[in-house]
C-alpha cells in the first residue's frame, strides 16, 4: 500500500504547471500573514512578476517585508522561506527594506511594490 503524500507535496505537483498569482495570494492572506508574524515580520509586500501579471510556471513570489530582530529566530530567513514554500506551493524569495537602495534593483522593486 503506498503512502499518502503530504498536501504540501501535492501543492507541488500541482502548482508545477501553474503559474503563480496575486489571486492565489490573496486566497492564502491570512496564512502567508500569520507565517510572517511568527517569524517576527511585518509590512509585507509583494512584487515581481506575480505583480506585473507576467508570473509562469517556474516563477517564485517575491516578498519584501521589514523585522523585528528580536522576534526572529536563529533560522532566519530560512525558516520563514521555507514555511512559505511549503503553504503556496511555489518558490520564494524575502527581501527586506535595505533591497529598496540597491541602485538598480531598488527602483525595479519600487515599480511592482503592492502591500499584500
Amino acid at each position: 500500500m503506498a503512502a499518502k503524500q503530504s498536501t504540501s507535496t501535492d501543492s507541488q505537483r500541482l502548482n508545477a504547471a501553474i503559474a503563480p498569482s496575486l489571486q492565489q495570494l490573496r486566497e492564502h492572506k491570512a496564512q502567508i500573514l500569520a507565517i510572517f508574524k511568527q517569524h517576527g515580520c511585518f509590512d509585507v509586500r509583494v512584487f515581481g512578476s506575480v505583480v506585473r501579471g507576467d508570473a509562469t510556471a517556474e516563477s517564485d513570489i517575491d516578498f519584501l517585508c521589514d523585522y523585528d530582530l528580536e522576534k526572529t529566530s536563529g533560522f532566519f530567513p530560512g525558516g520563514l522561506i521555507a514555511e512559505l514554500e511549503d503553504c503556496l506551493g511555489f518558490s520564494v524569495d524575502v527581501v527586506f527594506p535595505s533591497a529598496l537602495e540597491a541602485k538598480y534593483i531598488g527602483k525595479t522593486i519600487q515599480q511592482d511594490l503592492m502591500v499584500l
